[in-house]
């Protein structure tokens, strides 16, 4: 559907017609097999659509928008690697194949009434399902990110699942994401957060840091992850690293939060 691994060829979207490097075949083939299975089970129209759905935030909406998951930069750094081992060699260019096994994945979930209908938001906060089973579709191994992740980490997801909700449409709807009817009032679904913990700062940013320092013994400047720009978001704080010095300049960090890092990681704030 998306690559012909009989002849080792990917075809879809960015790159199509290229060839795939032997390595990566078998991979492929189990996101192809994956693929085959939602378009049995849902329609091939189906698969496709959730495929585009997954590919908008996967590579848009989570990656360039402004609300950046923290743990987004994982899957980069995977994909790099992916890329990088598959190719054996480096480069500054993501191909689009090394993320398709993590795309595959999450439009089967998409592709899913069951899971479709639990990601609306529900007093009993059982759309909290929802967004643990994504991250483990998506591979995050981190325990504490998967049991505290706040429901702004997931971009614009939520907030499009409650306005489709509204006018009646489910992720899996063949009319989810087209444009809002211009007559009529849609029914009011309230936002409703998935947790009630508070994070403590000094994880979120250690585990920021290790990240910060695999980044810089990395020699090619990449596209995706801490690679692209050096600024972030992080529990709605701007973080700005300096890699020269080796330091985080943290702009808006309250007093406990910066000896909190500072005593976490060994690092002064930039001046």
């Amino acid at each position: 559907m998306m690559a012909c691994v009989r002849h080792g060829y990917w075809l879809y979207r960015a790159g199509a017609g290229s060839r795939l490097p032997s390595a990566i075949i078998p991979e492929i083939s189990r996101a192809q097999r994956r693929l085959a299975r939602i378009a049995a089970r849902h329609g091939t129209d189906a698969a496709v659509r959730a495929y585009d759905i997954a590919r908008r935030y996967l590579w848009e909406d989570w990656r360039t928008g402004g609300g950046r998951p923290i743990w987004y930069d994982a899957l980069s750094e995977r994909w790099y690697d992916r890329a990088d081992t598959a190719a054996s060699s480096q480069s500054s260019a993501l191909p689009w194949w090394a993320v398709h096994p993590e795309c595959a994945a999450l439009a089967a979930m998409f592709a899913s009434p069951f899971w479709a209908e639990l990601a609306v938001p529900a007093a009993d906060r059982r759309h909290r399902l929802f967004y643990q089973h994504m991250l483990a579709v998506l591979g995050i191994g981190n325990d504490w990110t998967r049991r505290t992740a706040s429901i702004r980490r997931f971009g614009t997801l939520p907030e499009d699942i409650r306005e489709q909700a509204g006018w009646g449409r489910l992720l899996s709807d063949p009319e989810w994401g087209s444009p809002i009817p211009t007559h009529g009032a849609p029914s009011k679904i309230p936002f409703i957060g998935i947790t009630d913990l508070v994070e403590d700062p000094a994880q979120t940013v250690g585990a920021f840091h290790d990240r910060v320092v695999r980044d810089q013994h990395r020699p090619v400047v990449r596209q995706v992850g801490l690679r692209e720009s050096r600024e972030h978001t992080l529990e709605g704080f701007a973080v700005k690293l300096s890699p020269p010095a080796g330091g985080v300049d943290i702009k808006g960090w309250a007093p406990r939060s910066l000896d909190a890092y500072s005593t976490a990681t060994g690092l002064a704030r930039v001046p």
